[in-house]
Formats: structure tokens, C-alpha cells, sequence
């Protein structure tokens, strides 16, 4: 354990966001120190990443939303945030992170000697929506079957909401996905499309479907320019974006991670589980489970560039390795 202890009932505030900030500060001038979070549902939220989720389910930021979330200029919420730390820990066995609206929910930036563990980040809506095969007619001469999209309902859509950018179709029976289109669709309400779906043997009513409303945005968790961190324990079932990222940071263990889907549902992130950049040192999984992801469970990238010439000030010109 490290030097001090503290426990998050220590700090009070208004909501649970706001704890978490207090307690975060306490970690960032007390070197050291490690938090011990009870089990229990924490309730992570701002007005900002309320908005972030309505602006993208109305359509608001058009039928594809990544090229305004995934930019520079985006403003968005970071929830429990160790920038600036210095050898703590956070004990959260048991914890969950139960969000709401579309945020970066942990981030593990400009921090060294860090540790957490143990806490489940979950969504109280689901960044996706599921929806259930209802009133299945035979195939027509294109070969297309029509039908209804039922919603569930804690996950209603708007008629501009994006509903095609990656879908899945999971048969309950078999527990297989089927691979077959989307057509297309009419928005009837806010529970209700009727639609035309590509055939399949089989396919049948109560086969479920399952959207995504974005691809990337902020991940479940960032490693920024960090050194040293362990990730023990720790689940992601869902996430508007990737589950963990990690860009220029040095020496990171993960052990016990999970990105599965959340009981009784079938998808996890949006976009990659995990994804790294231009990282040194050690990069190490250990026991780890990935299921129901939009893409690949990791991506581990390093970037090679030569410096070609120098320009004015402290700016030079680079290319990259394939540069002739």
C-alpha cells in the first residue's frame, strides 16, 4: 500500500462527479496516497455529456458524428481524472461508473507511478441501441424480408439518429451473430422501424439487433503521456469510442481486464476494445477477456519518422519510414 490511505467517503460534494474531482485533488498534492473506493453504483455525469448524447441521437452532428467528435476542438467531459499524480492508487473493488451521457470516464494522463483497480465502467443508456425482429414476412423477389425493429424501452431513437454506421444482428437461439444487411428503413416512432433486411436461413422473429450511434470519440479510459501504470481488474461493457487508448506513455500493465458486454446484452464498444500509439517500455496483457467489441480487441501501433531538414525555430520537416 502506499504511504497514506484514504477513503472517498472523506469527500463531500454535491454529486458523485464532483467527489471524485475532490478526491483526485487530494491525490495530486498528497504523493503517495492511496483511495479507497466502497462498492457501490457512482453516478458519473455532467450537463455537457448529457448534451454530447442528445446531440448525437437527435442527429444533431449529422448521420455520422466522428468528425466532431473525434477532433482536436471537441470539448468534452473528463470524469475521474489523475493528471498530475505521482505514485498513488485507487483501490475501487466492487466500484461502478455508471454514466451517463457521452464522456472520457477515467483518464490516466501526465501521471506517474500510478495503479488502479477493480471498478466496472457501464452506461444508464447504453451508447448503442438494442432492438428485437418482430412480424417477419417471407422474401421478396429482390430476395429483401421486411419487418419490425421493436426497440427496447430504455433505448428509444430519434428519426435522424445514426442506425447504420455498424450494426449486428444476434440470434438469442444460437448465440451467433448473422451476417446480413440492413436494406433499409423508415422511422415509424421512437420504438418502431419497419425495415428490409437482406435474407438469411436464419433468420427469424426475436432475433436481436444491435447499433452503434458513433464510432470514435473519447475512450472508457486514457493513458496519455504516463509512466509506469498498472490496470488491475478493471471492466469496460460499454463505450461510445474505444475502451482503453493509450498514446505516448511509458511501461503499462494491464492484468484482469474485461471488455464484454454487461449481462444479457451482446455488445460492448463501440470501436476498438483497446489502442495503443507510440508507446515505450512494457506493453503487457495479462488475463485478459474481450468479447462483443465493434473492432479489433487491440491495435498497437508505433510510429518511425526522419527528420529531412529543419525549418524556422524550433519546427522540422519529418517524413515517414516509407518516405524514398
Amino acid at each position: 500500500m502506499s504511504d497514506k490511505t484514504v477513503t472517498l467517503t472523506e469527500f463531500t460534494a454535491a454529486s458523485d462527479i464532483e467527489t471524485f474531482a475532490a478526491a483526485m485533488d487530494y491525490l495530486r498534492e498528497n504523493p503517495g496516497t492511496t483511495l479507497i473506493v466502497p462498492p457501490g453504483t457512482y453516478h458519473i455525469t455532467s450537463d455537457l455529456a448529457k448534451n454530447a448524447m442528445h446531440s448525437v441521437m437527435t442527429g444533431e452532428w449529422g448521420r455520422n458524428p466522428q468528425s466532431i467528435m473525434f477532433n482536436p476542438k471537441y470539448k468534452y467531459t473528463r470524469s475521474i481524472s489523475f493528471d498530475g499524480q505521482r505514485g498513488t492508487r485507487m483501490i475501487a473493488d466492487g466500484a461502478v461508473f455508471m454514466i451517463e451521457g457521452f464522456m472520457e470516464p477515467v483518464s490516466l494522463i501526465n501521471c506517474e507511478d500510478v495503479e488502479v483497480r477493480g471498478f466496472t465502467i457501464d452506461h444508464l443508456r447504453k451508447p448503442y441501441s438494442r432492438g428485437t425482429i418482430r412480424n417477419l414476412q417471407p422474401a421478396d423477389e429482390k430476395g429483401e424480408r421486411e419487418c419490425i425493429i421493436e426497440f427496447d424501452e430504455e433505448c428509444p431513437v430519434y428519426e435522424k439518429s445514426p442506425l447504420t454506421l455498424r450494426y449486428i444482428f444476434y440470434d438469442p437461439d444460437t448465440g451467433r451473430n448473422l451476417y446480413l444487411g440492413l436494406h433499409h428503413y423508415t422511422f415509424v416512432d421512437p420504438y418502431h422501424l419497419k425495415a428490409k433486411l437482406g435474407n438469411h436461413p436464419a433468420l427469424h422473429d426475436g432475433v436481436l439487433f444491435y447499433t452503434v450511434h458513433s464510432f470514435h470519440s473519447r475512450p472508457g479510459i486514457l493513458i496519455e503521456n504516463a509512466k509506469n501504470i498498472r490496470l488491475t481488474d478493471v471492466t469496460i461493457h460499454s463505450q461510445p469510442g474505444m475502451g482503453i487508448v493509450g498514446n505516448r506513455s511509458e511501461d503499462v500493465l494491464i492484468s484482469g481486464l474485461k471488455v464484454i458486454p454487461s449481462e444479457g446484452h451482446h455488445m460492448s464498444t463501440d470501436t476498438d476494445a483497446t489502442h495503443f500509439t507510440s508507446m515505450k517500455g512494457l506493453l503487457r496483457f495479462e488475463n485478459c477477456v474481450f468479447d462483443g467489441q465493434g473492432d479489433d480487441f487491440t491495435n498497437v501501433h508505433s510510429y518511425y519518422q526522419a527528420v529531412i531538414g529543419r525549418e524556422e525555430g524550433n519546427t522540422c520537416l519529418a517524413c515517414n519510414s516509407l518516405c524514398k
